[in-house]
């Protein structure tokens, strides 16, 4: 009994995230037709609402496309992976399908979570065997593995404000005032860019380039296929968006209030807007801002720290 219930409760949680993908998905369709001065999504039903549910059924229901030179069996796991990947993440967050689950090292766990997508998205790419998804996962692999760095040491310098490895427990709120008005505005404003960049998203998007690289590693996918690539990876900018809230804005990890939601629909609002303002950089730009920025900027923040705490 306990296992089907714990069976059921997952459903839950995984239906709940699909649906908050979708509809993430069609409030991004929004901001940036406006943006674009357009309407949007607005014939399927009121206001375009069931949008995302209409492409969800088209997804699903639409014939999968068998790529005769692919290595079938990596080909077709991958999406699996990625999606199984973002949701083990959001298992980290004590919803009530998972009230019972306490992890006390949830920050460490994170880490090692998150720097698993590098697989998924090499093995969607070399698996598909096209030059283009292979030149798409190659650029996508050294990127996330570039920020991937960055972001460990941007945690690290929370960590040792906090002193402490449970995400409820941490923030970077609990610094002194004098240091957090020098430190805080770098850090966050190093930590949002490292996680734009880290989920792929513009101006760093440069894995799913549509103007240069035709989608990148996932262009040989379609269907319900690609449709777990997409609950994937905006799966994992809504968990981002409250990760964020919950370190850099003191927020709660295990409580939803008002507040909490606010502060994570404007960050989410905020992957919007910067999609819809900034052009793509170069990719020779995108790397040396991660290796001669913000290296330096997290390394000095640490050393800072360090010296501060008298570790």
């Amino acid at each position: 009994m306990m296992m089907i219930s714990t069976l059921i409760k997952s459903l839950t949680l995984f239906l709940c995230l699909a649906l908050s993908v979708g509809f993430y998905t069609l409030v991004e369709r929004k901001v940036l037709s406006y943006a674009q001065l357009r309407k949007g999504p607005n014939k399927a039903g009121f206001l375009g609402i069931p949008q995302p549910l209409a492409d969800a059924m088209k997804l699903f229901t639409k014939e999968t496309t068998k790529i005769q030179k692919s290595m079938f069996i990596l080909y077709n796991i991958s999406p699996v992976l990625a999606t199984s990947i973002m949701f083990i993440t959001w298992m980290l967050y004590n919803t009530p399908a998972n009230q019972n689950t306490i992890i006390k090292l949830s920050i460490m766990l994170f880490i090692v979570i998150s720097s698993l997508n590098v697989y998924t998205i090499m093995l969607s790419g070399w698996a598909s065997n096209s030059k283009y998804a292979l030149l798409g996962a190659i650029r996508a692999v050294a990127q996330t593995i570039s920020y991937e760095i960055s972001m460990a040491l941007l945690i690290m310098s929370i960590l040792l404000i906090s002193l402490n490895f449970n995400m409820e427990k941490t923030s970077i709120s609990q610094m002194p005032t004098l240091w957090m008005m020098f430190i805080l505005p770098l850090i966050f404003s190093a930590w949002m860019i490292t996680m734009l960049a880290e989920t792929n998203r513009s101006p760093f998007d440069l894995a799913e380039g549509e103007s240069e690289l035709v989608s990148g590693f996932n262009i040989e996918y379609g269907s319900g296929e690609f449709a777990l690539l997409f609950i994937a990876e905006y799966g994992s900018i809504l968990f981002v968006t409250v990760l964020t809230a919950t370190l850099m804005l003191k927020g709660s990890f295990n409580t939803i209030n008002l507040t909490q939601m606010v502060k994570i629909m404007t960050l989410a609002f905020t992957f919007l807007w910067v999609r819809a303002t900034f052009p793509r950089m170069r990719y020779d730009a995108l790397m040396s801002l991660t290796w001669k920025t913000f290296l330096t900027l997290t390394i000095c923040s640490v050393t800072m720290l360090i010296t501060h705490n008298n570790i």
